[in-house]
């Protein structure tokens, strides 16, 4: 049985979107970009003849992305 979770909107707010993500003029996918309220930034991809979709997240993380305050975590 399968389990489906949904997001409520206290898990997680939509910040911003960008719609007008430069791509080639033969490109048919359709882009759109998220900002999340917990900064995560996130690249929807999808066709319009296609039953499928992809998802792309860009998450900071590595010792780069530690608080000057607080390395090493």
């Amino acid at each position: 049985m399968e389990s489906e979770q949904r997001l409520s909107s206290s898990d997680a707010t939509i910040v911003g979107i960008v719609d007008n993500i430069k791509k080639s003029a033969s490109d048919s996918w359709n882009y759109r970009g998220l900002e999340l309220s917990n900064e995560m930034l996130v690249v929807l991809i999808s066709h319009p003849n296609i039953d499928k979709a992809a998802a792309a997240l860009d998450v900071t993380i590595g010792s780069l992305a530690d608080p000057r305050d607080v390395p090493g975590i």
